[in-house]
């Protein structure tokens, strides 16, 4: 028996009628029951063009209030402050996933080397090469973070940049480790974490390349031409794969 079937029998024709207008909201037993119970009613045709009118109306109602509760949304965060503004195909999924994992990274980098900016800042210590670096790499993270973030071109090739540098600083400690195996790497514990650590960062920035690469990840930085619609960009692909 449908669990839903007694409790719609209370329902009102107009809400029966909105189930079946809107069935992607509710179960597919919910339904079902909504149209075995419309079926059951043996409603005639003015009834049923009266309920349907008032559910136009209804309908219409609500869409007006979502309208204008995302203009009040709009116009207090600003329609440019969206994630992924148009982005709609699976592209925007990989600029998330491409975003949330070199924040991580950032991150990560930052944390193993603070203890480092903090004597530097914190002693009044007059910085060296290294520390140089170590600022000018961590703006050059976040610089890249927010302009990739923000679909900007340059965004795009300081993330290439950066990733295909991860990627091959990876493969060089990996090469060393190896290299000098008889040195300090030699304990397995050390080079258990270092392996492995340098693997994962080969793999993720490699992989950040490729996609990167990719006909619609380009058409989405504005390179070749021009288009808002990534789903027809999808949609191309598959043809060109064909």
């Amino acid at each position: 028996m449908n669990p839903f079937a007694k409790t719609y029998t209370t329902f009102s024709l107009v809400k029966l009628l909105e189930i079946k207008a809107s069935p992607e909201n509710y179960q597919p037993l919910a339904v079902e029951a909504a149209l075995s119970e419309i079926a059951l009613r043996n409603v005639s045709k003015p009834e049923m063009k009266q309920a349907q009118e008032e559910l136009d109306v209804l309908l219409a109602r609500k869409f007006e209030r979502d309208q204008k509760t995302q203009a009040q949304i709009d116009s207090l965060t600003g329609k440019n402050w969206k994630l992924f503004g148009d982005l709609t195909s699976s592209v925007a999924r990989e600029i998330k996933w491409i975003v949330i994992i070199y924040l991580v990274f950032t991150l990560y980098v930052f944390g193993n080397s603070f203890s480092y900016v903090e004597y530097v800042f914190s002693e009044g210590v007059e910085l060296d090469w290294m520390g140089f670096w170590l600022i000018g790499s961590y703006l050059l993270y976040l610089i890249t973070l927010f302009t990739f973030w923000k679909r900007m071109k340059i965004g795009w090739i300081l993330m290439i940049f950066q990733s295909v540098l991860n990627a091959v600083g990876a493969s060089m400690s990996i090469i060393q480790t190896i290299k000098f195996s008889d040195s300090i790497y030699n304990s397995m514990e050390i080079g258990w974490y270092f392996y492995l650590g340098n693997i994962l960062k080969l793999l993720v920035f490699a992989a950040f390349a490729y996609l990167l690469l990719q006909k619609p990840m380009r058409k989405a930085f504005g390179w070749g031409k021009h288009s808002e619609d990534l789903d027809v960009l999808d949609e191309e692909l598959i043809i060109d794969s064909e």
